[in-house]
């Protein structure tokens, strides 16, 4: 036997659902704001494994070649910037290397252009002029405390010597910076007190 809904318990039933809707969460997708950027999260730790690519960085903390991205085609890869023991994330780096300086700038404009159409709220400091000033180095600075992204051209050695850089991190010198480069430097020095261990149990010291 066929049940006939009448109009105006199907519109009761609607409500109902509409309002029982109403309740649930609605998606929330993390952005920069929220400290993630190009699939990774600031602050996080990074899984390394044995094909996990390497290196050290300039201020001697551990450079790791991104494995799983979240990034637009347009970008070749995303480097992270970790503390060395725990792997912790203080930067995340997009980058795209250029023939070209026209090239290369012409490529930070659009990225410059589209993050500021996505980030309309961050504070975008006075260094906007130099995207169109001399290339050495060229660089724009977009803050929302705790983060800042940081927009970069500079020259490298190379077949491609035009490198673009687009960096999230956290606001120089604010709490969460100064806590994860505490927590990099007591890393860093635990790793080279180990070093030090090490090499002074595996080496003849007599008469030193």
């Amino acid at each position: 036997m066929t049940r006939i809904i009448f109009p105006r318990t199907m519109a009761l039933v609607m409500a109902l659902v509409m309002a029982i809707a109403s309740l649930l969460p609605c998606p929330v997708f993390a952005d920069a704001s929220d400290g993630e950027f190009l699939g990774y999260q600031l602050d996080q730790a990074y899984d390394v494994t044995a094909s996990t690519q390497t290196s050290p960085s300039p201020a001697g903390n551990l450079q790791i070649l991104a494995e799983r991205p979240v990034m637009p085609a347009d970008l070749r890869f995303v480097r992270l910037t970790t503390t060395v023991s725990s792997h912790t994330i203080g930067f995340i780096h997009g980058m795209q290397d250029f023939e070209t300086e026209h090239l290369a700038r012409a490529f930070a404009k659009k990225y410059y252009k589209l993050l500021r159409a996505k980030y309309p709220a961050w504070r975008i400091d006075t260094n906007e002029i130099e995207l169109s000033n001399e290339l050495r180095p060229i660089a724009v600075h977009m803050d929302l405390s705790p983060h800042t992204i940081r927009l970069k051209i500079d020259e490298q050695p190379g077949a491609d010597p035009y490198r673009v850089t687009i960096t999230l991190s956290f606001l120089y010198d604010g709490p969460r910076w100064r806590t994860w480069t505490e927590l990099a430097r007591s890393e860093r020095d635990e790793q080279q007190k180990t070093s030090d261990e090490r090499l002074l149990d595996e080496s003849d010291t007599r008469g030193l």
